[in-house]
């Protein structure tokens, strides 16, 4: 388990989340999407409409892969756009 911080620009504040590193992309973003916003959306919809940001290096992450494949510690810090 890892603990990381999300910022929502249009909610203008950080998330925390304690997921597991073994954990899909685009799983997260549905994680993500539905704590925040309350709507429950297929993958495709979250694919095609969000994504998942590194903070510091703006790199988005790839959908199909796992936290576990980024050098990702505690604390780390992703903005959702």
């Amino acid at each position: 388990m890892i603990y990381i911080q999300v910022y929502v620009p249009d909610k203008n504040r950080f998330f925390d989340y304690k997921v597991s590193r073994k954990i899909n992309i685009c799983n997260l973003k549905s994680l993500i999407v539905e704590s925040i916003y309350n709507v429950k959306c297929n993958d495709e919809f979250i694919k095609c409409n969000y994504a998942l940001m590194d903070f510091n290096c703006r790199k988005r992450l790839k959908d199909d892969v796992n936290l576990y494949n980024y050098p990702v510690y505690n604390g780390y810090k992703f903005l959702l756009i």
